[in-house]
């Protein structure tokens, strides 16, 4: 009798999990409508510096620059693995102390006299979760912060063409990752160390004994530029990168920005959307619009895609972002 009861049981299970299954098939599947954030006139156009750095970079023989750059950033993860670490290195106040790390800024002084032949400057070769992400962006920033720093250090003891020379290798390195990052974290990271070495380019021409006026206008023209640059990319930051992502947006940003790196990461939120959402109709929607984009000619979109339609709620609860 036990061995017909647990029989009845066992089929039971299966058929609720096939009546589930079948109910969830028939569900209509669609995405919500996109909000007003997604909407608003100029919202998926391309940001741009309105302003250039010519005057102010280092003079530029031979490329390769890429290659360099990449290098330095694996000598930063051995020297600055974890969180903690990289917080070290940002906030230390005598970074030109530490040989292991002005070896990086060797590298990156290497980089700034050379052009980048590279269509995408890639520190990772495949876009990152959320977790993952903010890591490498912190690195990277750190590793800007603290070759200014050895600038400034340098400018303390009168030593002016060594700390032009830290200033414009951190000017490179932001206006790189900028210009040929992929990844949001890397744009992001970028944007932010050449709005720090403009201004601490600005500073060096401004007064003292390397008062220069046009050098110093060239800063001052930049620096207003980048204000605004700066403004827009995070008030679109905030929207896009978000722990909780509205799927609706994300797919609207997927399929008309002019920018791949939005689309890119609005891909990948929009697989944390499909676990952080409680409606069931709409879960599946986003499974269905990230199957349908693995197969989009754009290999970046489609390996996106592919990537976040693999994301479980293990990955989610990795993150720390909250899932029904």
């Amino acid at each position: 009798m036990g061995g017909y009861k647990l029989g009845f049981i066992l089929a039971g299970i299966v058929i609720a999990i096939f009546i589930a299954v079948f109910v969830f098939a028939l569900l209509p599947s669609h995405l919500p409508p996109p909000t007003d954030k997604t909407l608003t006139a100029g919202f998926m156009d391309a940001i741009a510096i309105k302003s250039n750095l010519n005057s102010l970079k280092p003079e530029q023989i031979g490329s390769g620059a890429g290659f360099t750059y990449i290098k330095a950033y694996q000598k930063m993860c051995d020297l600055a693995p974890s969180l903690r670490a990289i917080r070290g290195i940002s906030r230390d106040p005598n970074p030109e102390n530490n040989r292991d790390f002005m070896a990086i800024v060797s590298l990156l002084q290497q980089a700034a006299g050379k052009t980048v032949n590279r269509r995408h400057l890639l520190f990772i070769k495949q876009a990152p979760l959320p977790s993952v992400q903010d890591l490498v962006q912190m690195r990277l920033e750190a590793m800007g912060t603290a070759t200014i720093m050895v600038g400034e250090n340098d400018k303390l003891q009168s030593h002016f063409k060594q700390a032009l020379k830290a200033y414009q290798a951190a000017l490179m390195l932001g206006y790189n990752e900028w210009k040929y990052g992929l990844f949001l974290d890397v744009r992001t990271a970028g944007l932010d160390t050449l709005s720090s070495a403009v201004d601490a380019i600005r500073s060096y021409y401004g007064h003292g004994k390397t008062k220069s006026e046009f050098p110093h206008d060239a800063a001052n023209n930049l620096h207003n530029s980048l204000k605004n640059t700066v403004q827009t990319w995070y008030k679109k930051y905030a929207i896009v990168h978000s722990t909780d992502p509205y799927a609706g947006d994300m797919a609207n940003i997927i399929k008309h920005d002019q920018d791949i790196t939005w689309r890119i990461e609005a891909m990948i939120n929009l697989g944390i959307a499909r676990w952080s959402t409680s409606d069931a109709s709409e879960a599946k929607a986003i499974l269905k619009f990230l199957q349908k984009w693995q197969h989009n000619p754009n290999a970046y979109l489609s390996a996106a895609a592919k990537r976040s339609a693999n994301i479980t709620r293990a990955d989610i609860r990795a993150m720390g972002v909250s899932s029904e």
